[in-house]
């Protein structure tokens, strides 16, 4: 790739100037799966060695596998699922990558999620339904 000014090295990764010119072609959220989660489980951004390391579990009381190094190891409607999720006051996501399915998963809501109330409840009930629509 040819650096930004001629016989200055370019400061950038070289994926950021070509990722700058197809920003009006692509979907930053097929960006954002390639270069996040599903860069990481298909070893484009960390060896397989470092990916089993993350994939170190914890576990609960009952002997279930739960978080990893950076990984949450979880369960919807069955099937299993390594990601993330995340939030706060005003906002949360998550980011899940269903192995059996080949199925990667992102959400985010403008919403409170440290925080309990029917609009809460309502939002935890849909992206319920939106998890079993998924995984049919």
């Amino acid at each position: 790739m040819t650096p930004p000014h001629p016989g200055k090295p370019n400061p950038y990764h070289p994926d950021v100037a070509l990722f700058l010119v197809l920003i009006p072609f692509i979907s930053a959220f097929d960006y954002y799966l390639t270069y996040s989660n599903r860069g990481l489980m298909e070893e484009r951004l960390l060896s397989a060695a470092t990916l089993e390391l993350m994939k170190n579990w914890t576990r609960d009381k009952e002997g279930n596998f739960t978080y990893g190094l950076g990984l949450d190891y979880a369960t919807f409607h069955g099937q299993t699922a390594l990601g993330h999720s995340a939030g706060g006051i005003g906002a949360g996501c998550q980011l899940y990558y269903f192995p059996e399915k080949k199925i990667y998963f992102f959400v985010a809501i403008n919403l409170g999620t440290v925080t309990d109330s029917p609009l809460h409840a309502a939002a935890t009930t849909t992206l319920d339904k939106i998890h079993a629509a998924l995984l049919k």
